[in-house]
């Protein structure tokens, strides 16, 4: 009975399970379809009829199981009832026998002896002998009689219980029939349905049939008459257009057209015999062999070297900064100082919150996962944040927790105290290393200088390793010639070697007005333009390698997903489908199921290493978004992320070390500044002027204004400044008495390869820069920008408003302007000496 009870307590428990699985399986929907329905019942009338054949079965054995041990016991009790009478009536009657002889025996062979204290029983007779035995046989018997009653008793119930245990056999067997009948007529009853609903879907089918077949006649009879009739109707379209042709080629309008389309047609042959010999040269001009980095090495030895060695010749001649330095070859070019003097100005300003970026990530790179790598919950917590799940995780951290950007230009914000701490922090650690005057800068600048190129090493050997690294460096090395017919090609890489070399800034100069007159600043330029040249290239090969990962990674992750849709959406096989035989496989399945592939290929991505590694970007981009994206992949991420950070901060502050020396020079050479201002409050107040205006790169739309000064505040006005250089020396002081002056210092003869350039060569290529970058804007119309978009998660192409249009052309003014405007002021200047000196004479 126990085990009945626990086996019924599973079925239950399995029965309430069933109803669980059923409610969570179903607790969005609100709805049961008909096969679920009947599903549950057919399962649960199987359990609960066997749980009712189980429950019976189990309680009529377990009743015929307590008869049977009821009538055994019954039956030894009888057993040994009988024993124990005959035992007793056997010893009593022996004792009494045993007694009434020896009182006999006794009573013949002594006298009695009168007691007076205890008076004697008086002898029995024969008569009372028997007396007695009669009494105690009659004792006898009516126990026996009580037994015997109490026997029959028990034989009642004994034969009572083999009653009701036939009865329950009996009841067991019916109730058994009875089920068998009823799944019988159950069975009967399901067959009878299906036989019906058989018939039912077989007697529809051959109505929809007969249907179909009398449609397809009839169609089939339209069909042919239609044929007729579009016979018909050809036939006299044909006879009526062979009558409109006689009619027309009778008239003038006949002939004119036809000359008209016959001058038509020889145009065509003619623009196709162009456009085959334009397609010819196409082609010749792809089958030419190139490099990824011509025009760089070109602009280095025919703009950057020479360019480089002027510069530093002309600090190391002069002893001065840049405006003593221009206004000793001449006066009135005065202004091409005050104009390096100006863009250095500028670029300091905006150049340092580079650095106070690079200190917000270095201190969030001490966390662990990256904040970066992982798109942070929305406010509800039910899901990540929609702005980051459009773009990336990278993307998010950089355009929202770092910049906070707005969506356009015009939506200026507030100062934000985050990135406004770093970059009052990026100031002062730039005042520290220049406290002491430019004479102190150098000793720092071996520390900022030689520890980039530890990192980088280490970032090669960990680049190299890294999967996918090949396919970057094979994109950067791949010729691609169209490149060399672009000339932005050409002005990103002047301005590359200009900003890497430090050409226009006045920072050369201000260095090399320190050096000794007999240095040998020739060797130094060739040195300088060539390390200089191979660090570009060796970080280019860093960077690309780990590029070329980050791609190959992005690659494969959309591989992975197209790979996962296809497989769930068709029902493919896992394994069957790989990136190897993924078009194949999609093809096909285009092919064979073209309904069902025509949903799903919206969603398909377009996955493209080619197009992965074509979305290079620089700048921001690339340092803060591109380089993140690959370290967050990376096995100790945080590690990497460290040394990323901490290198850029380094480079950053090397690069601001030149751009205030070439501010800071020309004032302490300024005799009325030095008279009244110590170098180290001449220091405070530029590092605090620039904290000042830069605060401005920390707002809301600080991004934007940032692209505005690195586009505009110095490269149009470096081209200018560097050709005004030139012409300066070669065509105002001489360039035969700058050769003298050269050789007098060195006591070397300069060679005919930097006359050359710097006479010729290197002013005509920069005009035609000059030029071309002119055009340029000139054709492109309204200046834009890129805009975030946080709804998108990309940027957006917008126009610049006319106040930031004015902005643009205040910077690029503020620097050129410099020099026509002290020209013109050096020459009123003497105008007017010379009228005051005139009289006296």
């Amino acid at each position: 009975m126990r085990f009945a009870r626990s086996k019924r307590g599973l079925r239950l428990k399995t029965v309430d399970s069933c109803f669980q699985d059923l409610k969570e399986s179903r607790l969005v929907e609100e709805t049961f379809t008909v096969d679920e329905v009947s599903e549950v019942l057919s399962g649960l009338q199987a359990v609960v009829h066997s749980e009712v054949e189980s429950e019976l079965i189990n309680t009529a054995y377990t009743n015929v199981l307590l008869l049977r041990q009821l009538f055994s016991q019954a039956e030894k009790w009888y057993l040994k009832l009988q024993t124990d009478i005959s035992e007793l009536e056997n010893r009593e009657l022996l004792e009494q026998v045993a007694e009434f002889e020896k009182a006999e025996f006794t009573s013949s062979n002594k006298k009695p002896i009168v007691d007076i204290t205890k008076p004697k029983l008086v002898p029995l007779n024969e008569s009372g002998t028997t007396e007695l035995l009669n009494k105690e046989i009659l004792r006898l018997q009516e126990e026996n009689e009580k037994l015997k009653s109490r026997l029959k008793t028990i034989e009642i119930q004994a034969t009572n219980a083999l009653d009701k245990k036939s009865k329950l056999e009996q009841a067991l067997q019916d109730l058994q029939l009875d089920q068998g009948n009823q799944k019988d007529f159950i069975k009967a009853q399901d067959l009878s349905d299906l036989e019906n609903t058989v018939a039912a879907l077989k007697s529809e089918f051959q109505k929809t049939l007969n249907d179909k077949m009398e449609n397809q006649k009839s169609l089939e009879e339209n069909l042919a008459t239609a044929k007729h009739d579009l016979l018909r109707v050809r036939e006299q379209l044909s006879m009526a257009e062979k009558e409109l042709e006689k009619k027309f080629q009778q008239t003038a309008a006949y002939r004119n057209m036809k000359e008209i389309l016959t001058k038509k047609n020889d145009q065509i042959k003619d623009l196709r015999k162009r456009l085959a010999k334009f397609y010819i040269k196409m082609l010749k001009k792809q089958m030419i062999k190139g490099s990824f980095l011509v025009p760089y090495v070109v602009m280095l030895f025919v703009e950057g070297m020479p360019l480089l060695y002027l510069e530093l010749a002309v600090g190391q001649r002069m002893r001065q900064g840049s405006i003593g330095a221009w206004r000793t070859i001449s006066p009135y070019f005065s202004g091409v100082g005050v104009a390096s003097v100006v863009v250095s100005f500028f670029l300091s300003t905006y150049y340092n919150i580079i650095n106070a970026w690079g200190f917000w990530y270095l201190f969030h790179s001490f966390q662990d996962p990256l904040p970066w790598s992982v798109c942070p919950l929305n406010g509800n917590h039910t899901g990540y944040d929609e702005e980051c799940e459009q773009a990336s995780s990278t993307q998010y951290f950089w355009y929202r927790k770092t910049l906070n950007i707005s969506p356009s230009i015009q939506e200026n914000g507030g100062v934000q105290w985050q990135p406004a701490l770093c970059l009052t922090l990026a100031w002062l650690m730039v005042y520290l290393c220049i406290l002491r005057g430019t004479e102190s800068t150098g000793k720092v600048a071996y520390f900022t200088a030689l520890l980039p190129y530890c990192v980088l090493t280490i970032y090669l050997v960990r680049g190299l390793t890294l999967h996918g690294a090949t396919n970057g460096l094979v994109y950067m090395f791949t010729p691609k010639m169209e490149q060399l017919a672009n000339p932005k090609a050409w002005i990103n890489a002047a301005t590359q070697i200009f900003f890497s070399l430090g050409l226009g800034f006045g920072s050369l100069i201000a260095f090399a007005s320190y050096n000794e007159p007999s240095n040998n600043c020739q060797k130094h330029a060739v040195l300088v333009s060539l390390v200089n040249s191979s660090t570009s290239i060796f970080a280019s090969i860093v960077t690309f390698a780990i590029y070329g990962f980050k791609a190959t990674f992005n690659y494969e992750s959309c591989l992975n997903k197209v790979i996962l849709l296809l497989t769930n959406s068709f029902d493919l096989e896992d394994g069957f489908l790989t990136a190897s035989n993924l078009e194949q496989v999609k093809d096909y399945l285009a092919s064979t199921n073209p309904s069902k592939y025509s949903q799903v290929f919206p969603l398909i991505q377009n996955c493209s290493l080619e197009s992965e590694l074509d979305t290079a970007v620089q700048g921001t981009g690339l340092a803060f978004i591109v380089y993140t994206e690959a370290i967050k992949n990376m096995e100790v991420s945080q590690l990497w992320s460290v040394l990323y950070f901490f290198m850029l901060l380094m480079l950053g502050m090397g690069s601001m070390l030149g751009n205030t020396a070439a501010i800071l020079t020309p004032l302490t050479d300024s005799k009325l500044i030095s008279s009244h201002l110590p170098k180290e409050a001449i220091s405070g107040l530029v590092c605090l002027i620039n904290c000042a205006i830069g605060m401005v790169f920390t707002t809301e739309a600080g991004n934007y204004w940032f692209d505005i000064f690195n586009d505009y505040a110095a490269t149009l006005s470096l081209l200018l400044i560097v050709l005004v250089e030139t012409v300066a020396v070669c065509y105002v002081y001489g360039l035969r008495r700058f050769e003298n002056d050269l050789q007098a210092m060195t006591g070397r003869a300069l060679h005919w390869y930097w006359k050359a350039m710097w006479a010729c060569v290197s002013p005509l290529l920069i005009v035609v820069l000059f030029v071309f970058y002119l055009s340029d804007y000139i054709l492109t119309g309204t200046l834009q920008y890129q805009a975030w978009d946080a709804t998108q998660g990309q940027l957006v192409t917008k126009d610049y408003p006319t106040y930031a249009l004015a902005v643009i052309g205040l910077l690029v003014a503020s620097s050129t302007m410099c020099i026509p405007l002290v020209a013109l002021g050096t020459f009123i200047m003497h105008r007017l000496k010379r009228g005051d000196t005139a009289p006296v004479a």
